[in-house]
């Protein structure tokens, strides 16, 4: 076993940033306890890529993305090559059939999740950080670990270190707002928000 850990993940401007940026979150705790990480994305959006480098986080870029076959592929040949003691997947794509087949490949499989979207997942560990996925029964392999809830939340430096100060609402709300809409907007819709 090693102290490197491969995570897969994609981000652009349909798929937006989410699945890249809480799997960078990840990455870089493992870099921050000691280890190596490895991204393996078709993502090559330079800010994304810059940030996954400033964290001491390598990026290694796939020349497709699943259903391609070629990703599957240059996953499984990642995994074997550098003998990872993890392999994190994190994605809408990566069906039942993915999460098989790089798991041969791989030493142990984590599958991050935000719905049960699939029949089965093949994995050691699968995490869903959202609001009531306690409640969520997923069909994981015996043994698999489930880490369901917000209390799993993979929350960067920057957000976990910020405490805002309580807001009295006796004396009208906050002062300031912050609202996000994600890593992208292809629908333009964060203008529409700023003019309401």
């Amino acid at each position: 076993m090693t102290d490197e850990a491969l995570f897969r993940a994609d981000a652009d401007d349909v798929i937006g940033a989410g699945h890249f940026l809480r799997s960078l979150t990840l990455a870089s705790a493992w870099v921050t306890g000691g280890g190596r990480a490895r991204l393996l994305t078709t993502t090559d959006t330079p800010a994304l890529v810059g940030r996954a480098r400033a964290a001491g986080v390598a990026v290694s870029q796939l020349s497709a993305r699943h259903p391609d076959p070629r990703d599957l592929q240059e996953t499984a040949e990642w995994a074997q090559r550098t003998s990872s003691s993890w392999l994190v997947l994190d994605g809408y794509a990566f069906d039942a059939r993915y999460h098989a087949s790089v798991r041969e490949a791989c030493e142990r499989l984590l599958v991050i999740e935000d719905w049960v979207r699939l029949d089965s997942y093949d994995a050691d560990m699968l995490l869903d950080q959202n609001l009531g996925a306690e409640s969520r029964e997923y069909p994981v392999s015996d043994g698999a670990k489930t880490l369901l809830g917000t209390r799993f939340a993979l929350v960067g430096d920057a957000f976990a270190r910020a405490r805002p100060p309580a807001v009295n609402r006796c004396e009208g709300g906050p002062a300031r707002v912050l609202l996000t809409l994600g890593g992208s907007d292809p629908e333009r819709q964060n203008e529409r928000v700023i003019r309401a």
